[in-house]
């Protein structure tokens, strides 16, 4: 509103900005836990240098293989329960075909064959519920298989471990470690940046090329 007063003052911006904030290595990897696990054995240590590939965990299979095994077990007994489903929706197909004849014919009443057509609704039923679980049943026996295939945990990059979930040396047995729990953490020293936030105040006064500390 020009009928309010006002005045400009010339703004001082500082040759220099100075920031708080944290100087990380360039090139970092964390690995976590991709499933529920148990480490039976922990290659690695706090500030142990590695190598691409080397070994950070061994996982016990002893609780996948049960895993697999019940889920194998149960596929057995759901299979088995399809087929009977299946063999029952034939029967009353065939029933409900013949029936559907001796109406036509006059021999029985229609009602009969209401009756026919709700067996087959509880048939079919029976058949898509088995078939329905035979399909989650084989999800988990495939996940099961990828967890087996992925069970150990190897190094990414090569570098200096600065994060462990656990020290080795006060481990003794299997150590139980749920999804998204960090295992470890490896740097590459050499090559740092610096991690500075700048508040608003701070930031209008940023040009390329300025100097920082």
């Amino acid at each position: 509103n020009s009928t309010l007063p006002f005045t400009v003052e010339e703004a001082v911006v500082p040759s220099m900005v100075t920031l708080s904030g944290a100087v990380e290595p360039k090139i970092s990897a964390t690995v976590k836990i991709r499933w529920y696990a148990m480490i039976k054995k922990l290659g690695m240590s706090l500030n142990q240098e590695i190598k691409k590939g080397d070994m950070l965990a061994e996982v016990s299979l002893e609780y996948l293989d049960f895993r697999k095994t019940y889920f194998l077990g149960r596929m057995g007994f759901v299979k088995a329960s399809h087929q009977d489903a299946v063999n029952e929706e034939q029967l009353v197909i065939k029933d409900r075909d013949k029936r559907k004849l001796l109406v036509s014919k006059g021999i029985i009443a229609a009602s009969e064959l209401e009756k026919m057509e709700l067996a087959m609704v509880d048939a079919a039923l029976k058949r898509m519920r088995a078939e329905n679980e035979i399909k989650n049943l084989q999800k988990q026996i495939d996940e099961t298989d990828e967890q087996i295939r992925e069970s150990n945990y190897y190094a990414p990059i090569s570098g200096v471990v600065t994060e462990v979930m656990i020290d080795p040396k006060q481990v003794s047995g299997t150590v139980i470690a749920m999804p998204e729990a960090k295992l470890v953490r490896i740097d590459q020293p050499v090559v740092y940046k610096a991690v500075a936030p700048a508040l608003d105040t701070q930031a209008v006064h940023l040009i390329p090329g300025m100097k920082g500390s």
